[in-house]
């Protein structure tokens, strides 16, 4: 077993008292500050179900990640979403294979993150209520600290 990941809550209080939660800007934001700490992340998705825009998502229904590319080719798949009921995203470095393969697949409701294998951050939505993120990068986990926990952590 890897190092294990530091994990991070997101709820309404991080999205300005949100109406809604899990929708697709909201998931664009925390991939978009993400990346910007770590540059040239590749997204990989896995178990997606979202309202609105579902042609564009049918791909990544199943339980097998799927590459979605870096985040400027993703963010107008996830601008079109209204919520995410469900879904696995995993950023890696480019110059790493798929991530690694479990059995069973990956899904949201897993009890355990993915073995690290260069993973650098996995991010799940959760039933349009909140995202759970496990992350392996400090400079990453700073960012999203900054960003949605005002720099402290919670």
């Amino acid at each position: 077993m890897g190092t294990p990941p530091m994990v991070r809550t997101l709820r309404d209080a991080q999205f300005q008292r949100a109406r809604f939660m899990c929708t697709g800007e909201q998931l664009a934001e925390l991939l978009t500050t993400c990346s910007n700490a770590a540059p040239g992340l590749l997204w990989w998705a896995a178990d997606v179900q979202v309202t609105g825009a579902m042609d564009l998502w049918s791909p990544y229904r199943p339980q097998a990640p799927r590459l979605l590319g870096g985040v400027d080719q993703l963010l107008s798949k996830l601008r079109a979403v209204d919520q995410l009921q469900s879904g696995v995203f995993l950023g890696q470095r480019p110059s790493r294979q798929a991530p690694p393969i479990r059995d069973g697949g990956f899904w949201t409701e897993d009890d355990d993150p993915v073995e690290s294998g260069g993973v650098q951050v996995e991010v799940r939505a959760f039933d349009t209520s909140y995202f759970l993120l496990y992350c392996w990068d400090e400079t990453i986990l700073a960012a999203l600290d900054v960003r949605f926990f005002s720099g402290r952590q919670p």
